[in-house]
């Protein structure tokens, strides 16, 4: 989900709330919460590669490769 659609739904988000907070379309607080949504997103996905480099490392290390 993260790399096919996730990343770009944060990037479109990112670019929407930008340019509607330039043409006073949203307050700060709307941009704020925008941001907050794409930054999570993006944490999200990195956190999926952590838990996958944890277990694949665990994998790694208990089959001796």
């Amino acid at each position: 989900y993260y790399e096919q659609a996730g990343l770009v739904q944060s990037e479109l988000i990112i670019s929407h709330a930008k340019q509607s907070l330039e043409q006073g379309q949203i307050s700060y607080l709307e941009w704020t919460m925008l941001m907050n949504n794409a930054v999570g997103i993006q944490l999200a996905r990195l956190d999926a590669k952590l838990q996958l480099n944890v277990v694949a490392t665990g994998i790694e290390y208990l089959t001796g490769k």
